[in-house]
């Protein structure tokens, strides 16, 4: 019997800095962002997955990704944020007029992720039914307030609100979008709960809709996905950085790989 296997690889790249605490720059009027467009609307149920390293979380509010209608406002849309009183994230919610929902989960002890990558998802599996994790499974809270956000989802940020409001002020890297609500076991292996994570391309490819390592010094960024989604531009010049998360790439394309792990050949 012949058994198929598979090689992991590690890379460490490098990462995009998010608006620098530099004297030089007014994140006010220039905020760095990433934008990219889909070629049709999404709907719930989406995955938002990125990975940010802050000094201080609790320095400034901040939209870290956001799916949205358009690139004007904040209105129907999901994103992930992060607060700036409490060390914490949330999964949030906007409909059409501006009312939100949100999940949030607090970090256990105050600072305790500065100056560390944490990873970050957002599922939002309906209208009544999102969640928010911070580096595993078992760090989560859910919120079931009901608020309507219509399946016309196709603009993508990186690094700020759709309008470029609220920017996030630190690294971001490895940001991707599902057409589905993780499991969590999907999470844990794209946040590495207890091996190296995994490159978002190694979980649940099949829903994949894109996915954006910024792991490369230059103005656009391919989707890496495998399943044709859009490049993200960035919008102004952003600085780069040899820090990156470490991730496990997988060496044969993950739907392929299950194919083969399950041949018995004579």
């Amino acid at each position: 019997m012949n058994r198929a296997t598979s090689l992991l690889i590690s890379f460490v790249f490098g990462v995009l800095v998010f608006n620098p605490a530099i004297a030089s720059y007014d994140v006010a009027t220039d905020p760095d962002r990433l934008t990219g467009t889909f070629g049709s609307d999404q709907g719930q149920p989406l995955t938002l997955g990125i990975w940010v390293k802050k000094t201080d979380w609790t320095a400034t509010g901040a939209y870290n990704m956001m799916l949205s209608e358009d690139f004007l406002d904040l209105n129907s849309s999901l994103a992930t944020y992060n607060g700036n009183t409490v060390d914490h994230i949330r999964a949030i919610s906007i409909d059409s007029g501006a009312a939100t929902a949100s999940a949030q989960k607090t970090f256990s002890s105050a600072s305790v992720h500065d100056s560390t990558w944490v990873c970050v998802v957002g599922v939002f599996t309906s209208d009544t039914d999102r969640k928010i994790y911070i580096k595993d499974s078992t760090q989560t809270a859910s919120n079931t307030t009901s608020t309507i956000v219509a399946a016309i989802l196709d603009s993508i940020t990186v690094g700020s609100a759709a309008n470029g409001n609220a920017p996030t002020l630190g690294l971001i890297a490895e940001a991707a979008i599902w057409s589905v609500a993780l499991s969590t076991s999907d999470i844990d292996a794209y946040c590495g709960r207890t091996v190296t994570a995994l490159k978002a391309s190694c979980v649940n490819q099949v829903n994949l809709l894109g996915y954006w390592p910024l792991d490369t010094d230059q103005t656009t960024h391919t989707d890496q996905s495998g399943n044709g989604g859009p490049s993200l531009t960035e919008q102004s010049a952003i600085p780069f950085d040899a820090d990156h998360p470490t991730t496990t790439g997988c060496a044969i394309a993950p739907l392929a790989k299950e194919y083969l792990q399950r041949q018995v050949v004579p």
